[in-house]
């Protein structure tokens, strides 16, 4: 004789319900340590250097300097940058952000071992150029 399925509804054993998402018990994982470069036994050093002359800021007369905050990770990509601090108008601060943004490092270390680093930047620029007058 078959069950009908009320019988086997009632024959089951009752199941909790989920009220939200069980994770499967691993523990968290650490989030990335950045050391700043006093801290360090071998600073990064860039692959390439930085293109700051960018097209749209040539015909721009100004002089001042943008810090950048660059966080490298332990393989030397650049994984933020951050301007910390400018007298530029912003455009000079979109290239220099561009222009690391897209730098590889060889990576800092401590103690031999690559680390990730926040490295901070200095960028200057000096135009000589007389405006029109």
């Amino acid at each position: 004789m078959a069950d009908s399925s009320a019988e086997r509804m009632a024959n089951e054993q009752p199941r909790p319900a989920l009220d939200h998402a069980v994770g499967i018990g691993l523990f968290p994982i650490p989030a990335p340590t950045y050391y700043t470069t006093d801290q360090l036994t071998k600073r990064p050093q860039p692959i390439a250097a930085a293109e700051l002359d960018a097209p749209e800021i040539r015909p721009i007369i100004a002089s001042g300097t943008i810090i950048l905050k660059l966080w490298i990770s332990e393989l030397g990509d650049v994984i933020s940058v951050d301007v910390e601090k400018t007298d530029l108008p912003e455009i000079f601060s979109r290239a220099a952000v561009a222009a690391f943004e897209h730098l590889h490092f060889v990576p800092g270390e401590l103690n031999g071992q690559r680390v990730g680093t926040m490295m901070r930047i200095e960028i200057t620029y000096d135009d000589g150029r007389r405006p029109p007058p």
